[in-house]
């Protein structure tokens, strides 16, 4: 049973890691936001049992000109691209409900406040039971 990691910040709508007050078990769809969430945020060797997976972003900061979102755009979209493949080959060899299995994810915008340097990704994900949502990261 899998429980809230992602919380999200209710003035800006961004994902955040942190547990709510109240943790309830995740299902369905929500399940599967987190589980995308969580796997954009994780860098490659942070799992000890599966190294190679993660997106890399966190680590991808400094290495551009942020003030030009559209010079990273194509290695998030890459980036995103990548999870989508390993979420759905590790849902292969296991009975998910079609609510918590992967279809598709897809960048739908991406901000960057060249101020701060933060950069919000926002993605929507698509299940195999035919819902979607929208997550910022």
């Amino acid at each position: 049973m899998d429980f809230p990691l992602i919380t999200f910040n209710k003035d800006t709508g961004f994902a955040e890691v942190g547990i709510p007050t109240a943790p309830r078990a995740l299902r369905g769809i929500n399940k599967l936001v987190q589980l995308v969430v969580v796997a954009l945020l994780k860098n490659g060797g942070q799992d000890v049992f599966s190294p190679e997976e993660g997106s890399g972003l966190r680590a991808m900061i400094g290495q551009f000109n942020y003030a030009n979102p559209s010079e990273i755009k194509v290695e998030v979209v890459q980036r995103v691209k990548l999870i989508e493949q390993q979420i759905v080959a590790n849902q292969v060899n296991f009975t998910v409900p079609a609510a918590e299995k992967l279809k598709q994810l897809k960048v739908l915008d991406l901000v960057s406040d060249p101020v701060t340097g933060a950069t919000a990704v926002r993605v929507q994900i698509y299940n195999e039971a035919g819902q979607s949502k929208t997550t910022v990261v």
